[in-house]
Formats: structure tokens, C-alpha cells, sequence
């Protein structure tokens, strides 16, 4: 278990007219996290896995103390979102199963299913046409699955792993802010993330080739999912990206490396355009 105790306290001020400085009291809150885990080892190659837990993301001061101003559709009227100094702490509770074989030839495949409630979550409630607040408003359910598997090629330095993490659910149930939202898919979030590569070692010589798949994502702020176009400024492209890494330790405790991202020059968004083929040179150092 772990317990979490916070405390803040707050300002907001205006200097040009009308100018006004509120000040906020100090507030705490307190929070009590337990999580329990069970590991099974029915045989030497196999592991069962199952947990439950609870935890939490506390408001930060950007929610409960900002003041912001942003222009409207019509022209000289303007939207006002007010602190809110009363949020309370957005909450999860988690469950996953899972398990792990592990084959005298050097093959490993894993999976896990697993399910968390979101509650509290902070969205801006719209008080009148130009003045908004945040609110603990918002409840989301998300069901999914991890997939992995490793294998080592025979009487050779290569291993091949692939891996993929799936959301069947990932969805507002309950939005009184914005009732709206309620059925659309969770922001931020993708809804499929997978990689297949080839590791290499020998020696002092240590290598990887990736390739990395992520779907597309609904960024902050998007609550309706209304952001379907990819490759323009502001969208957030599902993309497959391909990155190579060569390293060779000269020692035990100096390592040279030449890492080279995006190898395909693949033209994607994250909100701003990223960058294309882009190649690292590192020397490390461990002591």
C-alpha cells in the first residue's frame, strides 16, 4: 500500500484592467493506494500472474489555478475558463491476469489481459457562453490485451521478438461536462502499439533493427474525436517507423554507438510535423 498526502495553495492576478489579485487557501488532500499481487510458478517454464490496485493523479496547479482568456468565434467577445481550487484527485482501479512460458529453446511467449475504471476525470464544464470551469466530471472504462513473443535463432547471436499492446475498450462512460463525449474513445491514447525487430550480440558488438507501429491517436482537447485527417499540422498520424542501433563497448566501461531513427524518412505528425531519418552518434561512459 502506499499513502499520498499533498498539500497547495495558490494566486491569481491580473495586472492590466480590470486588475484583481484572488487569493486561494491552502488545501490537502490524502490519498491511500493499495495494490495486491499474486505469482504462481505451477512449472519451471511457466509463471501466472494477477493483480489489483488503486491509484490516483492529483490536479495540478495548471487546473486549479489558471486563469485564461481566448477569443471566441465572434469577434471582440471572449471565453473565460476560472480556476478551480476545489478539484479533487482523478482515481483508477486496475485488474490484470496475465502469464509467461518460457521453452528450454531459448522461446519466450507472454500475454496479459487487463481492465481499469477511471473516475473523476477533470473536463471543462461550460457555465454560460463565454465562462468555463474544471470539474471532476468524467468516468472511462479500458479493456485490452499485451502480447510478446522472443526467440533466439539457433547457434546464433540473433534473438527476433515481436510485441503488441490492443485496446478492445477505451471510452468515456460518463461525462456530465460534456455529455457529448460519452461513447468516444479516450484522448491521447492509441489504440494499438506493436514491434517486430532482431537483436543482436557478439562479443563486444551489441545491435538492434525495430520496426514500431502506433495507430492514430485523438490528441487533448479532441473529446469528440472530430481529428480524423492525418499529415496536417495539429493531427496525430498512426505511422510505422523503422530505427537501427549499432554499439561496441572498446571496454567494460566505454561504449561507442551509432543509432539512426526513422530510416524510411517516413513524413508523420505529432501535432507538429516530426523530424525524418535522423542519425545519433554516442559515447558512454560507465563507472
Amino acid at each position: 500500500g502506499r499513502l499520498d498526502r499533498f498539500r497547495t495553495e495558490g494566486e491569481v492576478s491580473q495586472r492590466t484592467a480590470p486588475a484583481f489579485t484572488t487569493t486561494y487557501q491552502s488545501r490537502s488532500e490524502q490519498r491511500f493506494s493499495p495494490k495486491l499481487a499474486l505469482v504462481s510458478r505451477p512449472d519451471p517454464e511457466i509463471t501466472l500472474r494477477a493483480s489489483l490496485g488503486t491509484g490516483f493523479r492529483p490536479p495540478t496547479l495548471l487546473d486549479l489555478y489558471s486563469r485564461t482568456v481566448s477569443p471566441t468565434t465572434v469577434a471582440g467577445v471572449f471565453s473565460v475558463n476560472e480556476p478551480a481550487p476545489d478539484l479533487k484527485a482523478e482515481r483508477i482501479g486496475a485488474a490484470e491476469i496475465g502469464a509467461e512460458w518460457r521453452g528450454r529453446s531459448g522461446t519466450t511467449i507472454a500475454g496479459a489481459l487487463f481492465s481499469q475504471s477511471l473516475t473523476g476525470l477533470i473536463y471543462r464544464s461550460r457555465k454560460n457562453p463565454t465562462l468555463t470551469q474544471s470539474v471532476n466530471a468524467g468516468r472511462a472504462k479500458i479493456t485490452g490485451l499485451e502480447l510478446e513473443a522472443r526467440r533466439r535463432l539457433a547457434d546464433t547471436p540473433l534473438v527476433v521478438f515481436a510485441n503488441l499492446s490492443m485496446l478492445a475498450r477505451s471510452e468515456i462512460t460518463e461525462n456530465a461536462a460534456l455529455p457529448a463525449s460519452v461513447g468516444k474513445k479516450l484522448t491521447d491514447v492509441p489504440a494499438r502499439m506493436a514491434n517486430i525487430g532482431l537483436e543482436f550480440n557478439q562479443g563486444a558488438w551489441t545491435g538492434s533493427l525495430v520496426a514500431r507501429h502506433v495507430s492514430h491517436i485523438y490528441g487533448s482537447g479532441d473529446d469528440l474525436n472530430a481529428n480524423v485527417v492525418e499529415r496536417v499540422f495539429g493531427s496525430y498520424d498512426a505511422r510505422t517507423t523503422v530505427s537501427a542501433k549499432l554499439a561496441w563497448h572498446v571496454t567494460p566501461y566505454i561504449q561507442l554507438a551509432l543509432a539512426v531513427d526513422n530510416l524510411a524518412n517516413r513524413q508523420y505528425f505529432d501535432f507538429f510535423k516530426q523530424p525524418g531519418t535522423s542519425a545519433f552518434a554516442e559515447i558512454a561512459l560507465r563507472y
